[in-house]
C-alpha cells in the first residue's frame, strides 16, 4: 500500500479528536440538520436531533449539537415537546413526520454542565435551553 500523507502527527490528531464543548452562548440560532431514530442505553426508542449552529462567529458557525427526545419511558414527552415548541411545530394524532422538523430553525441558549463529577470519566458537556 502506498504511503499516505496526513495533515498532522498522531499526537496532534489525538488532541484534535478530543471533545471540546462549545462556549456558553445566549440566543444562538440552531437549524435541525438531521434526525435519527435510535435507542437509549435502556433500550427505549428516541429521536436524536442533529442541530447546526448558525452564527456570525466563524468559531461557532457550523458546529454541531445533539438533542435527544425520548419516544417512550421516563423522558417522554419532554425532549420532544421542547424542540417542537422551539420550531413552532405541533403534530396531529399519534404520529409525526420527522421531515417536518428538517431544516427548521430555532433560538436557544447553549450552556455547559459537568457530567460524572468527581469520577475518572468526568467531562464538561453542552446543554441546550430552547427559547
Amino acid at each position: 500500500m502506498p504511503l499516505v500523507e496526513l495533515p498532522s502527527t498522531h499526537e496532534d490528531a489525538e488532541e484534535q479528536a478530543k471533545f471540546k464543548p462549545l462556549p456558553i452562548v445566549e440566543a444562538v440560532d440552531l437549524q435541525v440538520s438531521g434526525i435519527k431514530l435510535t435507542k437509549s442505553k435502556a433500550g427505549e426508542s428516541m429521536l436524536k436531533f442533529s442541530l447546526t449552529v448558525l452564527h456570525t462567529d466563524e468559531e461557532l458557525n457550523g458546529k454541531k449539537l445533539s438533542h435527544y427526545a425520548m419516544l417512550e419511558g421516563e423522558g417522554y414527552p419532554f425532549g420532544l415537546i421542547e424542540i417542537s415548541h422551539a420550531i413552532g411545530y405541533a403534530w396531529e394524532g399519534k404520529s409525526l413526520n420527522t421531515d417536518d422538523f428538517m431544516h427548521q430553525t430555532c433560538v436557544a441558549d447553549i450552556g455547559q454542565e459537568v457530567q460524572n463529577e468527581g469520577e475518572p470519566n468526568e467531562r464538561i458537556v453542552n446543554t441546550i435551553r430552547f427559547q
